[in-house]
Protein backbone atom coordinates (compact mmCIF):
# COMPACT_ATOMS: atom_id res chain seq x y z
CA UNK A 1 0.00 0.00 0.00
CA UNK A 2 2.98 2.37 0.78
CA UNK A 3 6.28 3.06 -1.35
CA UNK A 4 7.67 4.11 1.76
CA UNK A 5 7.68 4.55 5.53
CA UNK A 6 10.17 6.39 7.33
CA UNK A 7 9.84 7.15 10.79
CA UNK A 8 11.33 10.80 11.51
CA UNK A 9 11.99 11.51 15.22
CA UNK A 10 11.81 15.60 15.68
CA UNK A 11 13.24 17.69 18.75
CA UNK A 12 16.02 15.31 19.72
CA UNK A 13 17.10 15.08 23.41
CA UNK A 14 20.21 14.22 22.79
CA UNK A 15 23.05 12.86 24.89
CA UNK A 16 26.62 12.40 24.32
CA UNK A 17 28.10 9.51 24.86
CA UNK A 18 32.41 9.72 25.23
CA UNK A 19 34.98 7.67 25.76
CA UNK A 20 38.05 8.25 27.25
CA UNK A 21 41.07 6.11 25.88
CA UNK A 22 41.74 3.15 28.49
CA UNK A 23 45.51 4.20 28.37
CA UNK A 24 44.33 7.56 29.59
CA UNK A 25 41.35 6.75 31.56
CA UNK A 26 43.11 4.03 33.80
CA UNK A 27 45.96 6.22 35.64
CA UNK A 28 43.39 9.36 35.53
CA UNK A 29 40.66 7.07 37.52
CA UNK A 30 43.32 5.30 40.29
CA UNK A 31 44.18 9.47 40.66
CA UNK A 32 40.38 10.62 41.03
CA UNK A 33 39.98 7.66 43.24
CA UNK A 34 42.33 8.12 45.55
CA UNK A 35 41.42 11.84 46.01
CA UNK A 36 37.62 11.51 46.41
CA UNK A 37 38.40 9.18 48.82
CA UNK A 38 40.53 11.73 51.10
CA UNK A 39 38.33 14.64 50.34
CA UNK A 40 35.37 12.27 51.89
CA UNK A 41 37.25 10.68 54.89
CA UNK A 42 35.83 9.91 57.36
CA UNK A 43 32.87 9.48 55.52
CA UNK A 44 29.70 11.10 58.02
CA UNK A 45 26.97 9.20 58.77
CA UNK A 46 24.60 8.23 56.04
CA UNK A 47 20.75 7.01 56.24
CA UNK A 48 19.87 3.78 53.82
CA UNK A 49 19.60 5.17 49.99
CA UNK A 50 21.80 7.92 50.61
CA UNK A 51 24.84 8.68 49.17
CA UNK A 52 28.32 11.04 49.80
CA UNK A 53 28.57 14.06 47.90
CA UNK A 54 31.76 16.35 47.54
CA UNK A 55 31.55 20.48 47.91
CA UNK A 56 30.69 21.52 44.34
CA UNK A 57 34.36 23.02 43.63
CA UNK A 58 36.25 20.40 42.18
CA UNK A 59 37.02 21.99 39.53
CA UNK A 60 38.95 24.85 41.46
CA UNK A 61 41.72 21.92 42.73
CA UNK A 62 44.61 21.51 41.56
CA UNK A 63 44.60 17.63 41.10
CA UNK A 64 41.13 17.72 39.26
CA UNK A 65 42.80 20.20 36.90
CA UNK A 66 43.72 16.38 34.16
CA UNK A 67 40.00 15.87 34.14
CA UNK A 68 38.86 19.53 33.97
CA UNK A 69 40.40 19.43 30.60
CA UNK A 70 38.97 16.00 29.63
CA UNK A 71 35.34 18.29 30.67
CA UNK A 72 36.44 21.30 28.48
CA UNK A 73 36.98 19.54 25.34
CA UNK A 74 34.49 17.17 25.53
CA UNK A 75 31.85 20.50 25.96
CA UNK A 76 33.21 22.17 23.49
CA UNK A 77 33.22 19.65 21.06
CA UNK A 78 29.37 19.28 21.60
CA UNK A 79 28.34 22.88 21.56
CA UNK A 80 30.72 23.46 18.32
CA UNK A 81 28.45 19.89 17.14
CA UNK A 82 24.96 22.11 18.02
CA UNK A 83 26.62 25.01 16.40
CA UNK A 84 25.81 27.36 19.29
CA UNK A 85 27.43 31.12 18.97
CA UNK A 86 29.11 31.85 22.29
CA UNK A 87 32.10 33.56 23.65
CA UNK A 88 33.30 31.73 26.11
CA UNK A 89 32.07 29.00 28.40
CA UNK A 90 33.12 27.73 32.06
CA UNK A 91 32.39 24.64 34.71
CA UNK A 92 30.17 26.34 37.14
CA UNK A 93 30.16 23.27 39.94
CA UNK A 94 31.88 19.82 40.01
CA UNK A 95 30.96 17.62 42.53
CA UNK A 96 31.88 13.94 42.95
CA UNK A 97 29.00 10.94 43.98
CA UNK A 98 30.02 8.36 46.24
CA UNK A 99 27.40 5.34 46.09
CA UNK A 100 27.89 2.62 48.43
CA UNK A 101 25.47 -0.10 48.47
CA UNK A 102 21.71 1.19 48.74
CA UNK A 103 22.83 4.52 47.20
CA UNK A 104 20.91 6.49 44.08
CA UNK A 105 20.11 9.50 43.00
CA UNK A 106 16.27 10.54 42.81
CA UNK A 107 14.74 12.17 39.46
CA UNK A 108 16.40 15.81 38.95
CA UNK A 109 17.98 18.29 36.63
CA UNK A 110 20.57 20.73 37.21
CA UNK A 111 18.64 24.09 36.89
CA UNK A 112 20.53 27.78 35.62
CA UNK A 113 22.84 25.80 33.40
CA UNK A 114 23.23 25.17 29.98
CA UNK A 115 25.22 21.53 29.90
CA UNK A 116 25.16 18.57 32.52
CA UNK A 117 27.82 15.68 32.56
CA UNK A 118 29.03 13.39 34.43
CA UNK A 119 31.96 10.98 34.33
CA UNK A 120 32.42 7.58 35.81
CA UNK A 121 35.68 6.65 38.14
CA UNK A 122 34.52 3.14 39.27
CA UNK A 123 31.32 1.10 38.62
CA UNK A 124 30.56 -2.08 40.37
CA UNK A 125 28.83 -4.77 38.91
CA UNK A 126 25.11 -4.49 38.29
CA UNK A 127 25.16 -0.14 39.11
CA UNK A 128 26.17 0.14 35.94
CA UNK A 129 23.11 2.59 34.50
CA UNK A 130 21.67 6.54 34.41
CA UNK A 131 18.38 7.00 33.27
CA UNK A 132 16.94 9.91 31.23
CA UNK A 133 13.43 10.37 31.89
CA UNK A 134 11.25 11.97 28.70
CA UNK A 135 10.55 15.48 29.60
CA UNK A 136 7.24 15.45 27.41
CA UNK A 137 4.56 15.30 30.60
CA UNK A 138 1.93 14.89 28.23
CA UNK A 139 2.83 11.61 27.07
CA UNK A 140 1.61 9.75 30.37
CA UNK A 141 -1.65 11.34 29.93
CA UNK A 142 -2.14 7.91 27.72
CA UNK A 143 0.09 5.17 28.39
CA UNK A 144 -1.72 1.85 27.41
CA UNK A 145 0.66 -1.07 27.75
CA UNK A 146 3.04 -2.18 25.41
CA UNK A 147 4.65 -5.48 23.59
CA UNK A 148 7.61 -4.09 23.61
CA UNK A 149 9.26 -1.40 25.13
CA UNK A 150 11.33 0.89 21.98
CA UNK A 151 12.47 4.64 21.30
CA UNK A 152 8.90 5.61 20.30
CA UNK A 153 7.16 4.24 23.07
CA UNK A 154 9.21 4.26 26.65
CA UNK A 155 9.36 7.60 28.98
CA UNK A 156 12.57 6.41 30.38
CA UNK A 157 15.62 5.21 28.60
CA UNK A 158 18.76 3.30 30.44
CA UNK A 159 22.73 4.56 28.91
CA UNK A 160 25.05 1.88 30.36
CA UNK A 161 27.75 3.21 31.91
CA UNK A 162 31.57 1.78 32.80
CA UNK A 163 34.54 3.26 33.81
CA UNK A 164 35.90 6.02 31.98
CA UNK A 165 32.97 7.46 30.34
CA UNK A 166 31.60 11.02 30.19
CA UNK A 167 28.13 11.46 29.34
CA UNK A 168 27.17 15.15 28.27
CA UNK A 169 23.59 16.41 28.02
CA UNK A 170 21.20 19.32 28.36
CA UNK A 171 21.07 20.36 32.12
CA UNK A 172 17.34 20.51 31.95
CA UNK A 173 16.97 16.84 31.23
CA UNK A 174 15.36 14.64 34.02
CA UNK A 175 18.02 11.74 34.75
CA UNK A 176 17.97 9.36 37.91
CA UNK A 177 20.38 6.94 38.82
CA UNK A 178 18.97 3.72 40.84
CA UNK A 179 20.30 2.17 44.00
CA UNK A 180 23.87 0.19 43.94
CA UNK A 181 23.06 -2.90 44.27
CA UNK A 182 26.28 -4.33 45.08
CA UNK A 183 29.55 -3.95 48.50
CA UNK A 184 31.40 -2.18 45.72
CA UNK A 185 31.55 1.58 45.43
CA UNK A 186 30.17 3.57 42.89
CA UNK A 187 31.79 6.60 41.79
CA UNK A 188 31.14 9.46 39.81
CA UNK A 189 31.81 13.07 39.28
CA UNK A 190 29.18 15.45 37.73
CA UNK A 191 29.60 18.65 36.54
CA UNK A 192 28.16 21.84 34.88
CA UNK A 193 28.45 24.58 32.31
CA UNK A 194 27.67 27.53 31.58
CA UNK A 195 27.79 30.48 28.81
CA UNK A 196 30.57 32.91 30.84
CA UNK A 197 28.88 36.27 29.09
CA UNK A 198 24.99 35.18 29.09
CA UNK A 199 23.81 38.21 30.24
CA UNK A 200 26.48 40.56 28.07
CA UNK A 201 26.16 38.36 24.52
CA UNK A 202 23.26 35.80 25.09
CA UNK A 203 20.17 37.07 26.97
CA UNK A 204 19.00 40.04 24.51
CA UNK A 205 16.13 39.31 22.18
CA UNK A 206 16.99 38.05 18.90
CA UNK A 207 15.37 40.40 16.87
CA UNK A 208 16.23 43.65 15.78
CA UNK A 209 13.80 46.77 16.23
CA UNK A 210 14.20 49.90 14.43
CA UNK A 211 17.04 51.66 15.41
CA UNK A 212 16.64 54.97 18.29
CA UNK A 213 19.36 57.17 16.84
CA UNK A 214 17.40 57.14 13.87
CA UNK A 215 14.85 58.92 15.75
CA UNK A 216 17.65 61.04 17.50
CA UNK A 217 18.76 62.75 14.43
CA UNK A 218 15.16 62.94 13.18
CA UNK A 219 14.46 65.28 16.16
CA UNK A 220 11.34 62.98 17.61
Amino acid sequence: MFDKIAPQPLFASTIWIHQVKPEIAAPLNENLARHIDRLISPKPPRRPGETWQTEARLHTLPEFQDLMRVFMTASKGVLDKLEIEYGDFEITGCWANVNPKGGAHPVHNHPNNYLSGVYYVRVPPGADAIQFHDPRQQMTMISPRVKNYNAYNSIVASARIRPGQLILFPAWLVHSVEANPNEGIRTSISFNIMFSDYIQRMSYPKWDGIALDKHKQAGV
